[in-house]
């Protein structure tokens, strides 16, 4: 169900500070340890409470990642 209140800025910001890293490292480059696990939670954060963008949209937002970048996220975070 979506929740159309809840931008995809605001899961990155809030999941961000939840992980203490800023915006700028989730949406960046970097594979660090400390930041990966920040960014497929993001990635399925963004999935699960902006149901209206696709992943296309979701992987824009995180650092212009692609379709199959969001769900590989999406499912790496389901097992962590």
């Amino acid at each position: 169900m979506a929740h159309p209140r809840i931008t995809r800025k605001a899961v990155i910001a809030i999941t961000a500070r939840a992980f203490g890293v800023t915006v700028e490292e989730l949406c960046g480059p970097s594979r660090k340890d400390r930041i990966t696990p920040a960014r497929f939670a993001a990635m399925a954060l963004a999935r699960e409470f902006c149901g209206h963008l696709s992943l296309p949209q979701i992987g824009q937002g995180i650092g212009g990642r692609d379709r199959s970048t969001v769900l590989h996220g999406v499912r790496r975070a389901h097992r962590m």
